[in-house]
């Protein structure tokens, strides 16, 4: 801390001239502001430390640290005090080749500058108030680190005395060393602060480049699955089309052979019968493969993507199956104002009408048939139901109901794709299918999903 004028007693005023009193005067100060320098933690502390302390080294009105050299166009000023009270900076930066200043950055050691009536004090606003009020003389000395001068500090005296000068200068040289020590370590710490600071960025940035990693690998991990998973579904695909497509051809194959026989023979209603099986077989090929070309074609899109009110896309899929639904006299209630979703027109009423029909197909002998269908917003998805009062599914058929060509009555007319078809078109919008069923006599309710946010609804 540094020592004021109270802790100074009038001996220690009275005796200053002697030598051995003088030197302990000296280190005291120096020792005093060592200590306060040792605390700042950062420059602009140090130079109002600096400032602060150099009132009891030098008697001075005004005291400035001045940051620039002799060979820098321009100097500022790092901190000012004035009869005890620091004063704010100057805005501005000044012109280091002015006279003055640059006599005071000249680096020429301890200056004591004299004879201030040459100088004009209307140069600039550091030159005004350097010469304000006409002080006796101006003190500069160098500031430096490691013996490159960054700077000056300069003292405006009223007064002095030539045989004040030895003892100043001793003063003001110790002073201005410590100063320097101080500059340098709190620069070097500055750079330090600065490296760290970089080398936290760079951390940061390689955090985030490993996240980026992570996640991209967690997304190839997640593409592999799902290729694994498309290729399984391929080898069951194959597996089953060859399966079901030999069902129709050994039909053909065998009653071919009959129709022969009964050509030979002139057997005219055998005849009739086997074209009969043959065009039936040859029908059911053809569905088949016409419903495999569909399949085939879901993840492209039939219309162009929009919203869509889903009471819409259920009352126009309802008016396509509405002969067979007179005919059982089934009821059909689809819900008012259900939500908005993005998505293909053409494929979505797919979902609803082949959910109808399968409710359709399997509605069985209920007295009073009746199809439900109904959605909600839920978080981030839209749930969509078809909900019947038919025969029920059996908790061991939840799964394999959506899988290519698993029908689970093989008197009901159908090929096994329709459940498949809806699977597909509600992955491709971002989605997903189940059912509920508590059991045969229970009825059925298929829930499907659509993310509500239009940018993931549709992975075509």
């Amino acid at each position: 801390m540094a020592i004021s004028p109270d802790e100074l007693s009038n001996d220690d005023l009275a005796n200053d001239a002697a030598l051995g009193q003088g030197t302990h005067l000296v280190l005291r100060i120096l020792h005093e502001a060592v200590s306060s320098f040792s605390r700042q933690r950062s420059l602009g502390d140090l130079w109002i430390s600096v400032c602060r302390n150099a009132r009891w080294i030098v008697p001075c009105e005004r005291m400035a640290v001045l940051l620039g050299s002799s060979g820098a166009r321009e100097c500022s000023v790092a901190a000012r005090i004035e009869a005890g009270q620091m004063l704010d900076c100057f805005a501005t930066s000044f012109d280091s080749k002015v006279d003055l200043t640059e006599k005071l950055l000249a680096n020429e050691g301890v200056q004591w500058i004299t004879g201030l009536q040459a100088y004009s004090a209307d140069r600039d606003e550091l030159n005004q108030w350097l010469l304000k009020e006409q002080p006796a003389a101006l003190i500069s000395v160098p500031l430096k680190i490691e013996k490159k001068p960054v700077g000056a500090m300069v003292f405006a005296l009223k007064t002095f005395s030539a045989s004040d000068q030895p003892m100043l200068n001793a003063l003001i040289i110790g002073y201005s060393l410590y100063v320097g020590m101080a500059y340098s370590l709190l620069n070097a710490m500055a750079e330090l602060q600065a490296s760290r600071q970089q080398q936290d960025l760079l951390l940061s940035e390689i955090e985030a480049k490993n996240v980026e990693l992570e996640e991209r690998n967690a997304d190839i991990e997640s593409k592999n699955l799902v290729l694994e998973n498309q290729n399984a579904e391929l080898e069951r695909f194959t597996y089953t089309v060859s399966h079901d497509l030999k069902s129709p051809l050994v039909t053909i194959s065998g009653f071919l052979g009959l129709l022969q026989k009964d050509i030979e023979a002139q057997d005219k209603m055998a005849i009739e019968g086997d074209l009969k099986q043959i065009g039936s077989a040859t029908d059911k090929m053809a569905q088949l493969l016409g419903e495999l070309l569909e399949l085939s074609r879901i993840g492209r899109l039939m219309n162009s993507p929009e919203d869509l009110s889903l009471t819409r896309l259920a009352r126009d899929a309802a008016e396509r199956v509405a002969i067979q639904l007179d005919e059982r006299d089934i009821e059909i209630d689809i819900a008012d104002n259900m939500p908005t979703v993005y998505g293909d027109p053409g494929r979505l009423c797919e979902v609803f009408q082949n959910l109808i029909d399968n409710a359709l197909k399997f509605m069985g002998d209920q007295a009073l048939p009746k199809i439900e269908i109904g959605a909600f917003t839920d978080g981030e998805n839209i749930r969509c139901y078809v909900r019947d009062n038919g025969i029920g599914i059996l908790s061991d058929y939840h799964q394999r109901i959506f899988d290519l060509f698993d029908r689970l009555d093989l008197k009901v007319d159908g090929t096994g794709i329709g459940l498949a078809l809806v699977k597909r078109i509600i992955e491709v919008h971002g989605g997903r299918i189940w059912v509920e069923s508590e059991g045969e006599g229970c009825g059925a309710t298929f829930w499907f999903t659509i993310p509500a946010d239009a940018s993931q609804s549709v992975n075509w």
